[in-house]
């Protein structure tokens, strides 16, 4: 019996455990595909914060949902999918949320060449100590994933 077999054989006693109920063994289903979970909500959102909120959202949805997987060897195929689906729905409401913020804000906002003249810092004026205006948008300091 290979390693491969073994892991399948454990994980799917584990996971008709959990679908009675047993949280000691959804635990140990956690344990074993954190790191498969995270990586594909890190592929899909490119952020380690996002990716660890999609990570958990896909598991409490996996625990609420899993007595309604039929077949429990298809558990990680299932866990996946749950993942990619909670990674794309996070990722398309995000997509609506900056874009209604850019809607909202006035022209002025994003394009610093419209800046008044006597606002703009001159480069005599940086040399003296006086601070440069920002380069990003106050509201998203970091620069965004495409």
């Amino acid at each position: 019996m290979n390693a491969a077999s073994t892991y399948h054989s454990i994980a799917v006693g584990d996971v008709e455990a959990a679908q009675r109920g047993d949280q000691t063994a959804f635990t140990r289903l956690v344990e074993s595909t954190c790191v498969l979970v995270s990586s594909i909500a890190l592929a899909i959102a490119r952020d380690p914060d996002v990716s660890r909120d999609i990570s958990q959202d896909a598991f409490l949805s996996a625990w609420h949902d899993i007595r309604k997987l039929r077949d429990p060897s298809s558990f990680l195929p299932w866990l996946r999918q749950i993942t990619r689906n909670r990674a794309h729905h996070v990722m398309r409401t995000s997509r609506r949320r900056r874009r209604r913020i850019a809607e909202t804000r006035p022209a002025s906002f994003w394009k610093p060449w419209s800046i008044p003249d006597q606002v703009r810092i001159s480069g005599s004026s940086r040399r003296n100590g006086a601070a440069p205006l920002p380069r990003r948008s106050p509201c998203f300091p970091r620069r965004l994933a495409r």
